[in-house]
């Protein structure tokens, strides 16, 4: 298998597991849509995966013309990534100090996210999305430790959405380097490292989000009884 078929081959399976993933968390979504204030926080996990089914089908369109991540479509392919880690942050900082402190919060994180866009278009660098992906990566992990320590039961989300952010940092790191591998019956290469780890990223995401919805419930019937009790 030649390393240009390895690349696109890849990148479908980034597309499948983010469509798929996408489809599997909207039922959750759509159930606690009533439940969760503000209502939009229960779409934040289908508007994940959306970005990253979206990005992995701009990048499947870029490996097949040869990958050239300077033209347009590679930058919004980049862009996607972006906004996909943009929607967890924003989401997290909900979960850590609820919609007051977070409505207060939220403009700096758009702020953000235009940087990283600007910083985008007028680069083209793919360094940007990892120094993004660093930066959004220790900010989440600040805001989930505090939850996590407090209550394991009430942040069962956390864990696995730090370690999907971790393997998306790792695979950013990898492609940042160029190189590749002759494995006998496949050739690899620095992008397909890349979407290995998106992949299982996807996957570990897909926990999260899960996890995110059960605790919401669990908090919720968990507030119910204690009003009940009192």
């Amino acid at each position: 298998m030649s390393e240009r078929t390895s690349t696109y081959l890849t990148s479908f399976l980034v597309a499948g597991c983010a469509i798929l993933a996408l489809l599997v968390v909207i039922p959750a979504a759509s159930a606690a849509a009533n439940r969760i204030k503000p209502g939009w926080r229960a779409w934040v996990w289908p508007l994940v995966f959306l970005s990253m089914s979206a990005a992995s089908i701009c990048d499947s369109i870029v490996a097949m013309k040869g990958y050239n991540r300077s033209e347009l479509l590679g930058q919004i392919t980049v862009l996607f990534l972006g906004l996909t880690l943009h929607w967890i942050i924003l989401n997290s900082f909900y979960r850590w100090q609820g919609d007051v402190v977070a409505r207060v919060i939220a403009p700096f994180v758009w702020v953000a996210f235009a940087l990283f866009v600007a910083a985008q278009l007028l680069s083209a660098s793919f360094f940007s999305l990892i120094a993004y992906e660093i930066i959004c990566a220790v900010i989440i992990a600040l805001v989930y430790f505090p939850l996590y320590v407090k209550d394991r039961d009430l942040a069962t989300d956390a864990l696995p959405i730090l370690v999907g952010l971790a393997l998306n940092v790792i695979g950013a790191f990898f492609n940042s380097f160029d190189f590749k591998i002759n494995l006998g019956l496949a050739t690899i290469n620095n992008i397909v490292i890349f979407h290995l780890f998106q992949a299982v990223g996807v996957i570990f995401f897909l926990i999260g989000g899960n996890n995110s919805y059960t605790v919401k419930y669990a908090a919720q019937r968990r507030r119910e009884r204690e009003m009940i009790n009192k």
